[in-house]
């Protein structure tokens, strides 16, 4: 039995741009808010108005260490899953996941790191395709997985059957369905996303991934 990921869910895939992110015109800024959110009638981040601001690398930062660190509401996602391996399966169960992104990186002349709104864009993209979904680890090494007329079929080591449409699941070249490997999946999936990271010169990024409050797995990537 064999299985092709679909392109939207294969690592580095493009996310796209969520309704509403309409990008300024270059030199501009992106519309974006600060960590209370312009959405909620804050006020934005970046409002000055053309040619008002410096450009990144004219003023030299104050000396340190900086980081950002963004988890809004459109971080989240509600999927199915069940973790397996060799003479364990779990029961088929759900979470609502919440999401957080946080990275390290110098102040630019422009006085961001990284402009939230960028991460705001890319992460809730991300969040938007596991959403409502059954979390399939296509790299599972004790499932046998089978793509058949539209449906997604899983047959375990114990026996038990699983038979969901296809348009209902997420494909991940994952092993195993945990936070933590969903963490690691969605970091190098931003990272793919933002090549303005390494371009600003930030140090690392690291995702959050919670199951529940107080229940959370982190992954770091340096960059």
């Amino acid at each position: 039995m064999s299985a092709t990921v679909p392109p939207q869910y294969r690592a580095g895939a493009g996310v796209g741009a969520s309704p509403g992110d309409a990008r300024p015109a270059a030199g501009h800024g992106a519309a974006s808010s600060d960590a209370t959110g312009a959405e909620s009638g804050g006020p934005s981040r970046t409002a000055a108005a053309a040619g008002h601001g410096p450009p990144a690398g004219e003023r030299p930062a104050v000396a340190g260490h900086y980081e950002v660190f963004v988890s809004k509401d459109s971080f989240k996602f509600n999927a199915a899953h069940f973790i397996a391996y060799p003479g364990f399966r779990e029961r088929l169960h759900g979470h609502n996941y919440r999401v957080s992104v946080r990275l390290e990186g110098p102040v630019g002349g422009d006085g961001y790191v990284v402009d939230f709104g960028e991460i705001k864009r890319a992460a809730t993209a991300v969040c938007r395709q596991l959403n409502e979904r059954v979390i399939v680890p296509m790299q599972s090494d004790v499932l046998a997985i089978e793509r058949d007329g539209g449906q997604v079929i899983l047959v375990c080591e114990d026996g038990a059957r699983f038979s969901f449409p296809e348009d209902d699941c997420a494909l991940l070249e994952i092993r195993h369905s945990s936070a933590e490997e969903l963490a690691a999946f969605i970091c190098l999936r931003l990272r793919a996303e933002l090549p303005l990271l390494a371009q600003r010169g930030v140090a690392w990024l690291q995702v959050g991934v919670a199951e529940a409050p107080n229940q959370e797995a982190r992954y770091r990537i340096d960059l």
